[in-house]
């Protein structure tokens, strides 16, 4: 707990001197609603990185344990009296990313005639396009759910270790990103977001559960690594 709010202390002192190559993705063939779909989808990492926060360690692993074992939303009763509403959080963030993937996916396909490979590539070529938007994209904004508040801004100074964070939360964004991707296109035991439906529960489930805590763990690591450096 002192490390973890030492890194926040620290971070909060140096992002305001943490400067990047501006980008603005204006050029992206879908901007609005790939930004809409990407931060329901990085809600949901958000919202496990939260809960994990705010409960036991033996309430978080009891959670990782039975959602492993395929218990699904009933994984959710480990966290007792906060059950019902983190399920419910849960239940809405995914419902989202329905919603904004098939608006997205409606702008891509109006006619409804490409396959689901072609509306993949076409989705994840915006993705990217997204992503390397750093005006849009700032650390704060990258690091939220670590403390750091989308009030910090950037300047013209920066050094190594400043951009090596940058790329580690790059890279975790990107990964995390793709991993959520193959959840949705994973086929039927997943759902499949072409496919349509609810794709948050069964496999689905897990597969959230696994990327999410994939990225913050990593993001996780890009702090420490950035705090390592800087000392």
């Amino acid at each position: 707990m002192k490390r973890n709010f030492l890194i926040a202390v620290l971070l909060s002192l140096t992002f305001n001197a943490f400067s990047q190559e501006y980008f603005h993705a204006g050029g992206c063939t879908y901007l609005e609603k790939t930004k809409l779909f990407i931060k329901s989808v990085d809600s949901l990492s958000d919202f496990f990185q939260n809960i994990k926060s705010a409960v036991s360690v033996n309430e978080w692993n009891g959670f990782i344990a039975d959602a492993n074992a395929g218990s699904g939303l009933s994984s959710f009763n480990n966290f007792s009296s906060n059950s019902s509403q983190f399920q419910n959080e849960y239940d809405a963030i995914c419902k989202s990313m329905v919603a904004r993937f098939d608006n997205l996916k409606a702008a891509i396909d109006p006619g409804g005639t490409m396959d689901s490979e072609t509306i993949k590539q076409v989705i994840g070529q915006d993705i990217r396009c997204y992503l390397k938007d750093t005006l849009e994209n700032t650390m704060g904004s990258r690091f939220s759910s670590f403390g750091l508040g989308s009030n910090i801004h950037t300047t013209p100074i920066a050094g190594p270790c400043e951009r090596d964070l940058r790329t580690c939360g790059d890279n975790a964004q990107n990964a995390y990103t793709q991993n959520i991707m193959a959840c949705g296109f994973g086929g039927a035991t997943v759902g499949g977001l072409v496919k349509g439906g609810w794709w948050g529960i069964g496999a689905g489930f897990i597969c959230f559960v696994v990327a999410s805590a994939r990225k913050n763990n990593a993001l996780g690591t890009c702090i420490e690594n950035y705090v390592d450096c800087m000392n």
